[in-house]
């Protein structure tokens, strides 16, 4: 009677199966992966979306455009933020004209020097290529005015949301062939937010503690602003205002 060697038979076969997986395997095609949206480097805000939205300042507003963040460092006055950059990262201008902060800490940020009724639309440049208006790692933050149309125009706002927030707002102009005005006004106002359980911020600190706010500011508001602003023009020739 002849012996079979099993293992030996066994590992013959493995080989024989791995031979032919190996002669049925296939290259498939290079997969391609595209994506139709293009990136965009400069982007608009119109007067209706800053309108439509319940922020309180420009820097607020932005966060609605795709790249755009703010620091909230109070009730109002936020910082507008690029991409992540922010500070002297981003060019602000209004009308043309380049703003920057005065006050330590960056109490009063560029986008803070006006009222967001005074606002016609806000331009966005993503990047530091502007050769326009060089000097911006991240981008440009450009604002433009209100400007008075020809005849007369009205325009008012009424907002009112938590914690007696109110955000009001009117605009007057005219335009004619020789000259154009325009006059508006705004008044923000709101008591100071409170927690969960009732308690205002100004409550949050025991008597005991160091950081506590004065006893004089407990009641105090969290911000009340007036807002006035004017402009005049007058067309001296055909091809020339001032």
């Amino acid at each position: 009677m002849r012996k079979v060697n099993i293992p030996m038979v066994s590992a013959a076969a493995v080989l024989l199966l791995a031979g032919n997986v190996q002669a049925e395997s296939q290259l498939l095609d290079e997969i391609v992966v595209q994506e139709n949206r293009e990136a965009v480097n400069e982007e608009k805000v119109t007067v209706r979306e800053l309108r439509e939205s319940p922020a309180r300042d420009v820097g607020e507003a932005l966060k609605q455009a795709e790249g755009m963040s703010y620091v909230r460092k109070g009730a109002i006055a936020n910082d507008v933020v690029l991409r992540g950059f922010q500070k002297d990262n981003i060019n602000v201008l209004v009308d043309g004209v380049r703003l920057h902060g005065a006050c330590p800490s960056r109490m009063d940020p560029p986008s803070f020097h006006l009222d967001l009724a005074e606002a016609e639309e806000v331009r966005i440049v993503k990047g530091p290529y502007d050769l326009s208006n060089p000097g911006g790692l991240a981008g440009t933050v450009e604002i433009e005015t209100k400007k008075p149309g020809k005849g007369w125009h009205g325009e008012g706002n009424f907002g009112y949301g938590s914690w007696n927030n109110v955000n009001t707002s009117a605009t007057a102009s005219h335009g004619g062939e020789r000259y154009d005005l325009l006059a508006g006004y705004a008044f923000k106002y709101s008591d100071v937010p409170e927690s969960g359980d009732g308690k205002r911020l100004t409550e949050i600190y025991p008597a005991t503690s160091m950081n506590r706010y004065r006893s004089s500011e407990i009641d105090s508001k969290a911000y009340e602003i007036n807002t006035g602003w004017a402009r005049f023009g007058v067309n001296l020739t055909a091809h020339s205002r001032s």
